[in-house]
């Protein structure tokens, strides 16, 4: 350190750093010029790579497009039979002529699949299907999707992942040019990582290249691991081009983007993102970087070599001056300022040296004759001092760094109860506090020498027999001039009168605290005025809000308590009468209630206040409500029950009383159902009611009622439906149970009586009446089939 604040020292110092910074500079320079410069190499690099990689894709997705689309033109699908081995044949080539289809397949318009390469999913339903439904309409290209029909039937090579196919649909046009069916396929998405790997070479790879398939949406489709990573927020500023960003991870990478333009039937959207740490492709200039920061520390430890031997010569006759200099100040008054030097500067130095010595000792012997005097005032000033110090109404005392007492009055003693030599030099500060109260002390302590301001405190001391005393302490630190913590000094006030009174008004309030908070209901006070001055943490939770947002309510500027009648009931209370309401709704916090509220009126220093008591009966109305929905609904098939229905029925009764539109009542009834218990066992008998519920469920309008009526009987409310729309209904209903099998059952087949309800029916119950004695007269004409009460129309299978 001490060379270092030589003349010579930073001599070389100063030529040492200069040569330094000039060589850092230049590799700076060159650091920032060939950085660019790589970049922009790097970055046409990856794009490059990132487009044929997004070119490979869109061929591929254009070439299935466009061979589905053409296969489904082959007049083997036009005219031949969806259901025929000829067609499965023809199939399993279509399968086996691109190795990455997982299967192929044809469905029906009802979205049955007819056949399928393997005769894989034949006979399932695909009707929900995305690939179904738009392939019914035109030539469909899939997103991204997993396995839903196919997972158990197919083999996983990577059990890690799931598998996941791209879809491809086409419509099969008739000769007549109706559609027959939907051909569609199902592409393994494994070529899109041979599609990678094929762009990607293995120095690639060393380099920390990365790709990244994303969809329209910008989530992840590839790699698999790499799903529902967090991406960059720029990224979507960078269109089809690179860009250096950010990533998530906390690294930059090189990143680029190219979107996939498949110019296929659908569109995907997808979007190519490859990206390589800026580190890897930055590293060449790195070790640029390096090597020319070694020459730049080579070249200054060459310069501060030759600086050392010209400061060396230069600094001698001045290290001479300093070396008299300090024999003076270390009272040498004999010291001669001679160095035998001839350049005039140095004359002139030593000659104002010994000038300014000659000063210092005329000086010093002044100074001397002076504190003299001094030291007397100060002897006199202390008596007078040392009497108000001890004599003051507060105590005082002083401790140095390590707490130990140095000063204390005799005010404080004698609260204390102890003697001067016990106490000064031999007692430490956190002797005189309790034990808890240690751990504090040595906080402050330890703020105050780092120069940190301590608050006044109330704490205890400890007296001599063991007793304590109350009082209030002010602590303020003092300082040298080198800014080092030298004693603190602190003010000690007696306050165990005061501490009595507020320990007495605080366990009261406390008391009252814990009785209102303690309480399950919720409590909340209000002024006349409106104002709330009270609420507890029942309340809050209740009406979902804090303690602080209630307190800033007033009841009177509250619309929630104008609309549910809560205000009318306050102002009766404040009159003088208890109220008690039952709200069900929302509070003035968006929170849904259900609460009982008791208003009283309080009688509080000759004013009256309003006191809320809020009960959460949350539990007990769910309750209600859930009985209620568990009376109206059949648990069986999840069909609103007998009771339900006789509600609806004589609402729609009534309502045609009033308007005159008119409704039909359907009575279904499972054919030889006995049978199916008999046969097969009640719980299948069971699953048959389910599977005829969920075929009538999904058949009728949200405005219609299907019900179960009985055993195996249904009943369906179809309101402003006339007879002949009905019978289609119906007739429609019956085909698809019948066409529908019923897995270990088989097919099984419904009777329907159709009724419509008259302006001339004395009740609701008339029209059920004239459905069942139709539905009776299906059954009796060979079931299977659908009457219509008092007519001749009939439908069956």
């Amino acid at each position: 350190m001490k060379l270092l604040q030589s003349f010579r020292g930073r001599l070389v110092l100063l030529f040492g750093s200069l040569s330094l910074l000039v060589g850092a500079a230049t590799a700076f320079y060159f650091e920032q010029a060939a950085s660019q410069e790589v970049a922009q190499s790097r970055g046409a690099a990856l794009h490059d790579v990132s487009r044929s990689i997004a070119q490979a894709l869109a061929e591929n997705l254009r070439e299935r497009d466009r061979e589905i689309s053409l296969l489904s033109r082959f007049p083997v699908f036009r005219r031949g039979d969806l259901h025929s081995p000829e067609l499965r044949l023809h199939l399993e080539d279509i399968k086996n002529s691109y190795r990455h289809y997982a299967w192929v397949g044809v469905a029906d318009t009802d979205g049955t699949v007819l056949s399928a390469a393997g005769g894989l999913l034949e006979g399932q339903s695909v009707l929900k299907r995305p690939w179904f439904i738009q392939g019914s309409h035109g030539a469909y290209v899939g997103d991204v999707h997993e396995a839903v029909l196919l997972a158990k039937k197919l083999p996983n090579p990577n059990p890690s992942e799931p598998l996941r196919f791209v879809d491809f649909a086409a419509p099969i046009l008739g000769m007549d040019g109706k559609v027959r069916g939907v051909l569609g396929s199902h592409a393994n998405w494994d070529w899109v990582q041979e599609v990678v790997q094929r762009a990607l070479s293995s120095q690639h790879a060393r380099d920390g290249m990365q790709v990244l398939i994303l969809n329209r949406k910008g989530d992840i489709l590839y790699p698999f691991a790499a799903i529902g990573s967090p991406l960059p927020p720029e990224l979507a500023r960078v269109s089809d081009g690179y860009a250096t960003l950010n990533w998530p991870d906390g690294a930059a990478y090189l990143t680029s983007k190219v979107n996939v333009a498949a110019r296929a039937s659908t569109e995907l959207g997808w979007q190519v993102l490859l990206r390589q740490p800026l580190a890897a492709a930055l590293a060449p200039v790195k070790q640029l970087q390096q090597t020319l920061l070694l020459i730049a520390l080579l070249a200054s430890l060459i310069f501060m070599l030759c600086a050392l031997w010209l400061a060396s010569h230069l600094s001698r006759p001045i290290e001479q001056l300093v070396q008299v200099a300090q024999r003076v100040a270390s009272g040498d008054e004999s010291a001669s300022f001679v160095t035998g030097q001839h350049s005039l500067e140095l004359q002139t130095l030593e000659a104002s040296l010994r000038d300014m010595t000659l000063q210092l000792l005329a000086r010093k012997q002044a100074l001397a004759d002076s504190n003299r005097l001094l030291e007397q005032k100060v002897v006199a000033r202390t008596a007078e001092l040392s009497e108000l110090y001890h004599l003051s109404p507060v105590g005082y005392h002083s401790h140095n760094a390590e707490g130990i007492i140095t000063q204390i009055n005799d005010r404080e003693l004698q609260w204390l109860g102890y003697r001067r030599e016990d106490v000064v030099g031999r007692l430490h500060v956190s002797q005189l506090l309790p034990p808890e109260c240690r751990p504090a002390f040595a906080g402050h302590l330890a703020a105050m020498q780092q120069g940190q301001s301590v608050s006044t405190e109330d704490t205890e001391f400890v007296r001599q027999d063991g007793s304590t005393l109350h009082v209030r302490l002010s602590a303020n630190a003092h300082f040298d001039a080198a800014g080092e913590f030298v004693f603190a000094r602190s003010a000690v006030m007696d306050v165990s009168t005061q501490h009595s009174l507020e320990m007495a008004l605080r366990s009261q309030q406390q008391l009252n605290q814990s009785i209102i908070h303690a309480s399950d209901n919720g409590l909340l006070l209000y002024r006349a005025d409106g104002q709330c001055l009270l609420a507890n943490d029942a309340a809050a939770s209740i009406l979902g809000t804090s303690k602080q947002e209630l307190l800033t309510q007033n009841f009177h500027h509250n619309a929630t308590w104008q609309s549910n009648g809560l205000q009318q009931a306050a102002l009766r209370a404040l009159d003088g009468r208890m109220e008690r309401l039952l709200l069900n709704g929302h509070s003035s916090f968006h929170k849904a209630v259900d609460c009982q509220v008791t208003l009283l009126p309080v009688a509080h220093e000759g004013s009256t206040m309003l006191l809320l008591v809020v009960k959460d009966v949350a539990e007990l109305m769910q309750a209600n409500r859930e009985l209620e929905q568990l009376a109206r609904v059949d648990t069986l098939t999840g069909l609103a029950n007998r009771r339900s229905a006789n509600e609806r029925l004589h609402a729609e009764f009534r309502r045609m009383q009033r308007s005159g539109s008119s409704y039909s009542v359907l009575l279904l009834d499972i054919d030889h159902f006995k049978r199916v218990n008999d046969t097969f066992g009640h719980e299948s008998g069971d699953h048959v009611l389910q599977f005829v519920a969920g075929i009538l469920q999904h058949g009728v309008r949200e405005t219609d009622l299907a019900a179960r009526f009985g055993g195996e009987e249904f009943l369906l409310l179809l309101p402003d439906t006339a007879p002949q729309h009905g019978l289609q209904l119906a007739d429609k209903l019956r085909a698809s149970i019948a066409a529908a099998t019923v897995p270990l059952v088989g097919r099984v087949t419904v009777s329907i009586g159709l009724a419509a309800a008259t302006a001339d029916d004395a009740d609701e119950d008339a029209a059920v009446r004239r459905a069942d004695q139709a539905l009776y007269a299906a059954k009796h004409a060979g079931r299977n089939r659908v009457e219509l009460a008092g007519s001749d129309n009939v439908a069956a299978g």
